[in-house]
C-alpha cells in the first residue's frame, strides 16, 4: 500500500520509531539512523532478551538500522543524499538540535521541495516550553492526566504504561499520512511539528474546556469514570473485576434487566446519569453483590453479553496472550527476532496494526539489529568500500563506551 514511499527516521525511544514502524508495516522503506555502538535508546528499555530490549522489536520493526555519528559532517551530508529522493523525515530532537546538525527543514526543503518533514518532540517547535525536555511521564503530567488518574481521596497516579507515547506514534503517523494526501493534491511537501504534551492534552479535554462561569471540576474517580456511571471497574470478592459500560438510558434498562432489577430503572436515584453518577457508591455496591453471585467473572460476563450490556473481564497479559479473538483478528502476529536476540526463541508475539484493509495484508518484519544495513545502505548512496569502512571505524571510535 506504501511501496516505493520511502521514509529517513532519525527518532529514538517510542514516538517517533512507532510512527516510522506503522508506515514499514504498510510497505514503506523505513531508513532508521541510529548512534553507533548504543542504538536508539529504546534498545536498553527493561526488559531484555537476550541483551536487548523487547520494545526495540515493536517500535523498530520492519526497518533499515544505519548506524553514523550525525555530529560528523560526513554523516549529515550522506543524510542529505538521502533525502533527495526520500518522501518523509522524522526527527525527534529536541528543538534546536537538528538544526545544529545542519538538518532543518529549511536546508532539507531546499534540496527535496516535496520532502513531508516531521518533527516530534516533548512540547513542540514554539512557546516558552519548547526548549524543555521531556518524555511520556512529562506529558501526562503536563497534560492533567495524572491529576485526575487515581482514587478519590488518594494520590495522583500515571497511568500504567507509556500512554502518550504510543499514541503519539499514532497521531504522528496520521500526521503524516494526511500530509501525503495533501502533497498529492499541490505537489508540495510541509513542515509537521507533532508535540507530545499536546496529544494528550487534546485527548484529556474535558480539563482543558472551561466553562464562562466555570462549571464543576473534574476530580479523581478511581476505577469509575466522573462524567458517566455506571462506566468502570467493578469488583468480585475473589478478586475479579468486571468492566462495565452503561451509559445511556437504553444500556442502564438492559442493565437493570440482566441483574435481574427492572425496579432500579425507574428508581428515582438512579433514572439518569448525572443521578447515577450523584449515588455512585450506592449503585456501585448493588453491581458487585450481583457479580458475586456468579462461580467466576466470565459467567457474569456472558449474562451481560446475552443482553447487549457493553463488558469485559479485566485481561492480565498472559489472558491477552491466549485470546482467541486477538489471534483470529490477527491483533497478535509472531513476528521473526532479530537475529541477535534469538535462541532459544526466534519469534515474538507482538501487537501490531491498527486497522485491516480489503486487498492488502501487511507484512510484519523483524526489526533490524544495530547498524545491519550500513554497508548496504552507504554502497548504495554511493560511497566506496573504502569510504564506508573508513566512516565506520571513525564513528565507532567516537562512540565508545
Amino acid at each position: 500500500m506504501l511501496k516505493d514511499l520511502k521514509v529517513v527516521d532519525l527518532t529514538s525511544n517510542i514516538a517517533g520509531p512507532g510512527a516510522a514502524a506503522m508506515l514499514a508495516d504498510y510497505g514503506a522503506e523505513v531508513i532508521h539512523i541510529e548512534k553507533p555502538g548504543l542504538g536508539d535508546d529504546c534498545r536498553h528499555f527493561f526488559p531484555l532478551h537476550n541483551g536487548t530490549s523487547v520494545t526495540h522489536c515493536w517500535v523498530n520493526r520492519g526497518k533499515k538500522s544505519v548506524a553514523m555519528d550525525l555530529k560528523d559532517p560526513k554523516a549529515a551530508e550522506i543524510v542529505k543524499s538521502m533525502v533527495k529522493d526520500a518522501d518523509v523525515f522524522i526527527e525527534s530532537f529536541r528543538p534546536g538540535v537538528i538544526q545544529r546538525l545542519g538538518l532543518s527543514y529549511d536546508v532539507l526543503s531546499k534540496i527535496n521541495p516535496r520532502l513531508i518533514y516531521c518533527s516530534v518532540s516533548a512540547f513542540g517547535q514554539h512557546g516558552p516550553f519548547s526548549a524543555k525536555a521531556g518524555y511520556d511521564i512529562v506529558a501526562q503530567a503536563y497534560s492533567g492526566l495524572i491529576y485526575y488518574t487515581g482514587e478519590a481521596d488518594g494520590d495522583p497516579m500515571k497511568v500504567g504504561f507509556s500512554v502518550a507515547d504510543y499514541m503519539c506514534a499514532s497521531n504522528t503517523y496520521a500526521a503524516v499520512m494526511t500530509a501525503l494526501y495533501s502533497r498529492e493534491k499541490t505537489g508540495k511537501g510541509m513542515f509537521i511539528d507533532v508535540p507530545l504534551s499536546r496529544g494528550v492534552l487534546n485527548m484529556n479535554s474535558a480539563m482543558s474546556i472551561s466553562l464562562d462561569p466555570p462549571g464543576p471540576g473534574r476530580h479523581r474517580a478511581g476505577n469509575h469514570d466522573f462524567n458517566l456511571n455506571p462506566f468502570g471497574l467493578f469488583k468480585r470478592k475473589d478478586g475479579d473485576f468486571v468492566a462495565i459500560g452503561a451509559i445511556n438510558v437504553n444500556l442502564w434498562k438492559k442493565l437493570c434487566m440482566a441483574m435481574g432489577r427492572e425496579d432500579l430503572a425507574n428508581d428515582p436515584r438512579y433514572i439518569t446519569n448525572d443521578l447515577r453518577c450523584i449515588n455512585r457508591d450506592n449503585l456501585t455496591r448493588i453491581i458487585e453483590d450481583w457479580l458475586d453471585s456468579f462461580e467466576t467473572a466470565d459467567e457474569a460476563c456472558r449474562v451481560l453479553d446475552s443482553f447487549g450490556v457493553p463488558n469485559s473481564k479485566v485481561y492480565s497479559q498472559q489472558d491477552i496472550l491466549k485470546d482467541r479473538h486477538a489471534w483470529e483478528c490477527g491483533w497478535l502476529r509472531k513476528v521473526p527476532l532479530p537475529e541477535s536476540m534469538k535462541g532459544p526463541s526466534e519469534e515474538i508475539v507482538l501487537a501490531v496494526g491498527i486497522a485491516d484493509y480489503s486487498g492488502f495484508k501487511p507484512e510484519y518484519k523483524s526489526a533490524p539489529d544495530l547498524g545491519q544495513h550500513t554497508e548496504e545502505i552507504l554502497r548504495d548512496y554511493g560511497l566506496s568500500d573504502d569510504e564506508i569502512h573508513s566512516c565506520i571505524d571513525s564513528w565507532n571510535k567516537s562512540n565508545k563506551l
